[in-house]
């Protein structure tokens, strides 16, 4: 369960729309249920590997640190390859029992090269699954309640 920082009713997030040389983006299978509305049930859904923003931390700051927390991925050999947007892409986090909030998500567009997935270390909680897909198939993807956020990023790197 994700709680508010500074009695907010937003939580700051980065987000890594991570992208290889064959031009595909990585997208993680999320275990995880991030919605406590039971119409809203985003569990085994698809995104592009997040987290937290935590207080007094700058959005590259959490980028780094959550790419090495979630997929054991050190990006300072990529940072010369990295993009980022100025603003962010919101969805919500919809809740049963209390007030919804919004997720704020801080995007970067990083290179990757020739990453081989299979010699990452990702966190088992956070990711049952890793694949590699084209920026056009991702909107077929099951991506729950961030769909239309992650689609916004996308146009706005000029993905689709």
């Amino acid at each position: 369960m994700v709680e508010l920082i500074e009695k907010k009713d937003y939580r700051r997030t980065s987000i890594a729309l991570i992208m290889n040389d064959d031009g595909k983006l990585l997208m993680a299978l999320n275990p995880r249920v991030n919605s406590t509305d039971s119409k809203n049930i985003d569990k085994d859904t698809y995104k592009f590997p997040q987290g937290g923003i935590e207080l007094g931390e700058e959005p590259i700051q959490a980028l780094y640190r959550e790419m090495d927390e979630e997929l054991g991925l050190n990006i300072d050999s990529y940072s010369e390859d990295i993009q980022k947007l100025n603003d962010y892409i919101s969805y919500w986090f919809i809740n049963t029992d209390k007030a919804d909030y919004e997720i704020k998500l801080h995007p970067f567009l990083i290179n990757v090269g020739n990453l081989d997935i299979s010699k990452l270390k990702v966190d088992p909680e956070e990711i049952k699954e890793l694949k590699w897909v084209k920026p056009k198939e991702v909107e077929n993807q099951d991506l729950g309640i961030r769909h239309q956020a992650y689609l916004s990023i996308m146009r706005r790197f000029k993905l689709m």
